[in-house]
């Protein structure tokens, strides 16, 4: 697997389902490899009483495939129309070739 990836609203369920099942996981018909990248790579934060996907490596919140052009929007405000550098290196853990887009 890579480094980064561009995480889709069907795949972070699977991925919660897999780290709420913790270690009794065996038959739930999610494969071993998935499974050992899910547990390697994410943790489940509770937030405002929600569980969220956070990166273990860097512990941001994983931002899903389908809100990036909400995020990238708002940043775009916040920093006052400031372009593309500006509202990459803001809060969010996006790749130089996303926030290019």
């Amino acid at each position: 697997m890579r480094g980064k990836w561009v995480i889709t609203k069907n795949m972070c369920k699977d991925i919660m389902n897999v780290l709420k099942q913790g270690k009794a996981g065996g038959n739930t018909g999610f494969d071993p490899q998935h499974r050992a990248w899910c547990v390697k790579y994410f943790r489940l934060s509770n937030l405002v009483d929600a569980d969220t996907l956070c990166a273990i490596d860097t512990g941001k919140t994983v931002v899903m495939f389908e809100a990036f052009y909400h995020i990238l929007r708002e940043a775009h405000e916040q920093t006052r129309h400031g372009g593309r550098d500006k509202v990459r290196y803001r809060d969010y853990n996006m790749t130089k070739a996303l926030s290019a887009r």
